[in-house]
């Protein structure tokens, strides 16, 4: 806005001096304020591109931190799983069954395949084209 303001005063001026028949450093055509509105546009150049490429790093982190934070949950409910199971076998008021869901969901995945699937899918040509048989959740080791 206050730019703008300069801008308007300064061709402005330019202009009412040049009809009263002034000579002026400036005249029409206006070689020194097209210097600085490109120097101007040079600064806000680089500093939109300074702060994207800082969102996007902030955004590279965050996504590693909810890679982390799902990773650290799942191997949470597989020993919470595993406890349970283990309480249910222990306890002989409860009767003893037969777990085979229980049993895999309590074994937690393993995080180096989950990093290396990962990485396939990002490699791949088709990414970020969900396919039905191209899935990374069907290709997720547990």
């Amino acid at each position: 806005m206050i730019l703008t303001l300069i801008l308007v005063a300064w061709i402005g001026g330019n202009l009412v001096a040049t009809q009263m028949g002034l000579r002026l450093r400036d005249a029409p055509l206006f070689a020194w304020l097209q210097g600085v509105v490109t120097i101007g546009a040079l600064y806000m150049t680089v500093l939109i591109l300074a702060t994207q490429r800082h969102a996007n790093e902030f955004s590279g982190h965050r996504e590693q931190l909810i890679l982390q934070l799902a990773l650290l949950n799942e191997q949470k409910s597989a020993k919470t799983i595993r406890l349970l199971g283990e309480l249910r076998r222990d306890n002989p008021m409860v009767e003893n069954r037969d777990g085979r869901e229980a049993a895999a969901m309590s074994t937690p995945a393993d995080s180096d395949a989950m990093l290396d699937v990962i990485k396939g899918v990002q490699d791949s040509p088709s990414h970020g084209k969900h396919q039905a048989t191209d899935r990374p959740s069907d290709q997720i080791p547990t």
